[in-house]
């Protein structure tokens, strides 16, 4: 893993880094469980979650550098298990070996949309986008959530593919009709600044309404922000697809931890 991508220890601080894109625009998730020695962060620039080791005590003297070794070793195995897919993350069988690497491409070339997405998010978070791309599109196309999102982050930042605002946003609409809680959030941005076609207030509210809805803070944040710009029978007609919206939605699909 790359140095960008893991926690750097400086003098007198700790500054996290996103695993996902290196960014230390980061906070404290409030939705997510770490479990004990663990905390969980969401990255403001990707919307990704990761987790990183909790803060230890500091000694001088020969128990503090055993202490600090034994630390920067357990921030290196945390960083490891959080870049580990977990269970239902991966195609069965144990992902963390040649051999099943091995079954997992030849699941994904006979069209299995977990083993696709899994080697898509592989070669993702090793910066290997060109190489990611063909996979997060065959999982995309086979209706798999996470693929369908990863593909939009592809197209809205330019990631081993031109930055294309209009495909982005077709990737977004597709994961968050199935209840993706970040896509949801995505697509209340898109229609608010108008980036793939007409801004438009209302359908923004809406996207953001049922992202907020399910805990996400910062789609309630930017969701109020919207809603002073708007006009009382706007409110009511956002409002009223929203709920519209929310009963055709498939249970939401999990975010990648």
């Amino acid at each position: 893993m790359k140095n960008n991508l893991i926690t750097r220890i400086l003098p007198g601080k700790e500054e996290i880094s996103c695993r996902h894109c290196g960014s230390t625009d980061v906070r404290p998730s409030h939705k997510r469980e770490a479990g004990e020695g663990y905390v969980v962060y969401r990255c403001r620039a990707c919307k990704q979650h990761f987790k990183v080791a909790s803060g230890r005590p500091r000694l001088r003297g020969p128990a503090g550098v055993a202490l600090f070794l034994i630390a920067v070793i357990g921030v290196a195995v945390g960083f490891y298990l959080s870049a580990t897919p977990t269970v239902q993350d991966q195609p069965p069988g144990d992902m963390q070996n040649t051999q099943t690497l091995a079954k997992a491409r030849e699941l994904a070339s006979k069209g299995d949309p977990q083993a696709q997405y899994f080697l898509g998010r592989m070669h993702w978070q090793q910066d290997e986008y060109a190489k990611a791309l063909p996979w997060l599109k065959a999982a995309a196309d086979r209706g798999h959530a996470e693929a369908q999102y990863m593909l939009g982050q592809a197209y809205q930042y330019g990631r081993g593919t031109v930055q294309d605002f209009r495909a982005a946003q077709k990737q977004f609409t597709r994961a968050a009709e199935q209840g993706h809680l970040d896509a949801e959030y995505q697509l209340g941005i898109f229609y608010r600044d108008g980036l793939a076609g007409p801004a438009s207030k209302e359908t923004a509210y809406v996207w953001l309404n049922l992202a907020a809805a399910q805990g996400h803070a910062d789609a309630l944040i930017l969701r109020d922000k919207v809603t002073m710009a708007m006009t009382g029978e706007e409110i009511l007609r956002a409002q009223a697809a929203s709920a519209r919206v929310q009963q055709r939605l498939v249970t939401p699909a999990a975010a990648t931890p």
